[in-house]
């Protein structure tokens, strides 16, 4: 957390998490709503919007540089910040995906699930 922390200044990190964590903290309250019942179609618009983004981001700030196209500035960033992390994989490119999978693979599978509900609703 210090290396994030040197890397990036106080009032940057909590407007880096308060602004994005707005529409799925949204999300999240609605479907806790309509729990058990039908889901109105804003919410399911709301909830694909806001996780297809995110895995977006995150294929975009992750897996891309790491796979396809090397981001030598992204990469040196990422080393200050996350170094000493646990990393799953080997360096490529640069980086290296650290616990963030963990993250990437559970926006995956909400995606997932969403798409069976959406089915299953239509």
């Amino acid at each position: 957390m210090k290396a994030v922390g040197a890397a990036n200044p106080c009032r940057k990190l909590v407007a880096g998490t308060l602004i994005p964590l707005t529409p799925f903290a949204i999300g999240l309250g609605a479907s806790a709503i309509y729990f058990g019942g039908a889901y109105p179609a804003w919410l399911f618009w709301w909830l694909w919007i806001s996780y297809g983004l995110l895995f977006v981001g995150e294929l975009t700030a992750w897996w891309i540089p790491y796979l396809f196209h090397p981001e030598p500035e992204r990469a040196v960033r990422y080393q200050v910040m996350f170094g000493v992390t646990h990393a799953f994989q080997p360096e490529r490119n640069g980086i290296r995906p650290t616990l963030h999978v963990i993250l990437h693979i559970v926006t995956f599978t909400t995606l997932v699930v969403l798409g069976a509900l959406t089915a299953q609703q239509g």
